[in-house]
């Protein structure tokens, strides 16, 4: 099986290219942050959203249709931090990024399809999110919660996707730092230093490997080597499309690549 991951966006159609390019894939996993851009217009930004979504409900009419799933291409859609401000409900307080003159066309466009979102998505023992999943969150918000095996891992996304639906607030900005680099702050906020320590030891950090956007890396190589020297392939920070990275698995081998 091959699947791709696709960091942030913002608006940014070189998605295409990556898909075109690895026509074989089985699963597609983009981390959210489809809108907010300093350099591509808003009206273009939106336009990209809807293709997204698109090729994630044409992927789905397919696998319905289809007997042989094995044909089909599964398309996973998370949400980021520039796609929660423009949610009223969701959070009082625009940041960095947003863009006024759009925001009722962004709100309502990602109303229409929020049934295609989620927050999460664990794949084998890869744990996606857009920002990362860290401990001291869960432990918060969901203190019931013993991880002991990837089953409990799959129960535990299951909440945070729920949550998403029905109780989005926490997923607001927590915490003093303005950067969001504290070990408690929410998957779509949190900094790989805070993510990091918040694991350091955790039965999480040791059952999963996390694959993050939010924070943006200028060499998706570099950042790959640097995973592998410090943690032991344990996380990727992937959010490298403005130089055009994206990271695939295959046959239990992850591999950065530009397009």
């Amino acid at each position: 099986m091959k699947t791709l991951f696709i960091g942030d966006t913002h608006g940014r159609d070189t998605w295409k290219k990556i898909i075109e390019a690895e026509s074989d894939a089985d699963k597609i996993i983009f981390l959210g942050d489809y809108f907010d851009s300093f350099d591509v217009p808003g009206v273009a930004q939106l336009h990209n959203f809807n293709e997204i979504v698109e090729f994630k409900k044409n992927s789905d009419k397919n696998s319905d249709k289809n007997s042989n799933k094995n044909s089909d291409k599964e398309i996973v859609l998370l949400f980021g931090n520039h796609d929660f401000q423009y949610m009223p409900g969701f959070t009082d307080t625009p940041y960095s990024g947003y863009q006024p003159g759009m925001a009722w066309q962004f709100r309502d466009a990602i109303q229409q399809n929020l049934e295609h979102l989620q927050m999460t998505h664990l794949h084998n023992n890869v744990l996606c999110s857009h920002a990362g999943i860290s401990v001291e969150w869960v432990e918060k918000h969901f203190p019931n919660t013993i991880i002991n095996d990837l089953e409990s891992v799959s129960m535990l996304v299951d909440s945070i996707n729920d949550h998403f639906k029905f109780k989005p607030n926490i997923f607001n900005f927590n915490g003093w730092d303005p950067y969001g680099n504290n070990t408690y702050q929410t998957p779509i906020w949190i900094r790989p230093d805070s993510l990091f320590k918040a694991n350091k030891g955790s039965q999480l950090r040791e059952l999963v490997v996390q694959i993050v956007g939010h924070t943006q890396v200028s060499n998706i190589f570099d950042s790959f080597k640097a995973s592998d020297k410090a943690f032991g392939n344990k996380y990727f920070l992937i959010d490298a499309i403005a130089s055009k990275g994206y990271l695939v698995l295959e046959d239990d081998v992850f591999t950065p690549k530009v397009i």
